[in-house]
């Protein structure tokens, strides 16, 4: 397969992903907070599974081209099935920020990048919709919760247990004290940090 070919196979495979989001968030009028907390995690899908295909700078490339790509559908409000209306929120744009991060220092230590991709993907997502179901819009106790639980669970197949409940609870501090969706650059960067330190 050569390296064009790789690259339109992945980029075509997420931006028609994210197409078919659009179209049924808006025929079905599913909300808003739902269908981005899906591709919240299935971005972190995606990336896991085409990190097996794409060498590192191929990898980079494609990030950067939907880091680029969100940045458009963010201004001009075109991809209503990630983009709130009623809060002030970036975190499509530093998705594919923090996915870059991860990729430029861990790409080569494959289970240690794939934890970071995980603890991006899943435990944001889920602490969303423990807060929606709720009726929470705000960042809360509960939600903060979910995230630490999600993080120590990813976590702890990759360090000992102690290891893993600190750094579970230091992304999970960072999340929480992140505005405006930086905690999708904020915590794949802490836990680039902590990965190299422990």
């Amino acid at each position: 397969m050569t390296q064009i070919t790789r690259l339109f196979i992945t980029s075509f495979s997420i931006l028609l992903f994210y197409l078919s989001l659009e179209g049924i968030q808006r025929k079905y009028k599913v909300r808003t907070e739902i269908t981005r907390k899906i591709a919240h995690v299935c971005s972190g899908v995606f990336a896991i599974l085409f990190s097996y295909i794409l060498y590192r700078n191929e990898f980079i490339v494609v990030s950067l081209l939907f880091f680029f790509f969100f940045l458009f559908t963010y201004f001009t409000k075109s991809l209503k099935s990630i983009s709130v209306s009623d809060r002030r929120t970036i975190g499509e744009i530093t998705y594919p920020l923090g996915v870059i991060v991860l990729a430029m220092s861990l790409y080569g230590a494959k289970w240690v990048f794939i934890g970071g991709l995980l603890i991006l993907a899943i435990p944001d997502a889920v602490a969303g919709l423990v807060g929606l179901r709720l009726r929470q819009t705000e960042k809360s106790a509960i939600g903060s919760l979910s995230y630490f639980i999600c993080s120590l669970i990813i976590l702890v197949f990759l360090r000992d247990p102690l290891t893993a409940v600190g750094i579970a609870a230091v992304l999970t501090l960072i999340e929480m004290i992140s505005p405006f969706g930086f905690d999708n650059l904020t915590v794949p960067i802490g836990y680039l940090l902590l990965a190299s330190r422990f």
